[in-house]
């Protein structure tokens, strides 16, 4: 049996995807670099951490950036106020945006407008089925 020489993880396959369409968009056609805005990259990730009947995906006190890479039904939970501010079905690979002035968008849609509860902790969730 042949073993492959590389191999990527669905993870890897993501950060590279998100890599190419930061940097893609950075090009300034001839202007100075120095008076270009920056962007920070935000994380993006599709693991998490197991509790009860949900997977934490995320925690955040401010704006976030999150692949659901399986799919199913997410939940943004409040965590200051111990509440869900948004809950609904993903389609696997969807890029999920907590956004404190827009709202939240689930790819290019927006499902709940800003602006959201300032100073307030919240927690992208994935629910199990069930």
């Amino acid at each position: 049996m042949k073993k492959a020489v590389f191999q990527f993880s669905g993870v890897a396959t993501v950060v590279a995807a998100a890599t190419l369409a930061v940097c893609g968009g950075c090009q300034t056609s001839g202007a100075d670099p120095r008076t270009q805005p920056r962007v920070a990259a935000a994380p993006i990730v599709s693991g998490g951490k197991a509790v009860g009947t949900y997977t934490v995906l995320q925690q955040t006190s401010g704006n976030a950036f999150f692949v659901v890479g399986s799919g199913g039904t997410i939940e943004v939970w409040d965590t200051t106020d111990q509440r869900t501010i948004f809950r609904g079905p993903v389609a696997p690979q969807t890029l999920v945006k907590i956004d404190r002035t827009a709202g939240i968008s689930l790819g290019d849609r927006v499902v709940l407008k800003g602006p959201l509860p300032s100073g307030h902790r919240l927690e992208l969730r994935q629910l199990r089925a069930g």
